[in-house]
């Protein structure tokens, strides 16, 4: 098994974040596993989720500078490196 760092994503850019892995569990305990896609939805705020998954991962407030888990997602680590 390969334990990779996981980084701050919290307050890091939506920018920042492309490409890296993230690993979420939603509310009913499934996990996804997979790097982040970027979806700006308007100039304050953006979505971050997998690339050709429609669920949402990250909810970006582009004008506060953070970041959450969208709504159904309980946890979120995200590695420092890219896969």
């Amino acid at each position: 098994m390969t334990v990779e760092t996981h980084t701050e994503w919290r307050t890091r850019t939506p920018s920042d974040l492309i490409g890296h892995r993230c690993i979420a569990t939603t509310l009913t305990g499934v996990t996804l596993d997979g790097p982040l896609d970027l979806d700006r939805l308007s100039k304050s705020k953006a979505i971050l989720k997998y690339k050709g998954v429609r669920t949402n991962i990250i909810i970006c407030d582009l004008t506060a500078g953070t970041n959450k888990p969208a709504p159904g997602i309980r946890s979120i680590i995200i590695t420092e490196s890219k896969p």
